[in-house]
């Protein structure tokens, strides 16, 4: 069955300013990176996606004529220590964040590890987490 939900594009680098103005009020902030492949030292970021709320997220996309100026914007809510991060795979992200200039601070939270230290013999991917 499909959820009600509501999904934002961040367009411009206004925009960006302004959503992340909204997100460093938050105490934690669900994220994710969506690069071009899985090497994280050779594939690039295409895109990052965020969430605070349920079934409600943002997508902000990323190409090599903005990705200097959306890191500047984006870097005080990664580097904020008082607001904890939220990742399926939070490792990879933060590789990738830590490749374009950002470094990720403050608490973490890992969905993977998490799921697989309530249920270990689960299998522990994002299509299936939302089923259990």
């Amino acid at each position: 069955a499909t959820v009600a939900h509501t999904y934002h594009t961040v367009k411009t680098a206004g925009e960006l300013r302004e959503f992340i103005t909204s997100l460093s009020a938050e105490n934690e902030v669900c994220f994710d990176t969506e690069t071009s492949g899985f090497d994280v030292f050779n594939d690039r970021l295409v895109g990052m996606s965020f969430a605070v709320k349920p079934f409600e997220a943002w997508y902000v996309p990323i190409d090599r004529s903005n990705q200097a100026e959306y890191m500047d914007i984006v870097r005080p809510l990664f580097e904020n220590p008082a607001i904890a991060k939220v990742g399926q795979n939070i490792k990879f992200d933060i590789m990738v964040l830590a490749n374009a200039g950002v470094r990720v601070r403050g608490f973490k939270y890992d969905t993977m590890i998490l799921h697989y230290l309530l249920d270990p013999e689960s299998r522990h991917g994002r299509n299936y987490l939302p089923r259990t």
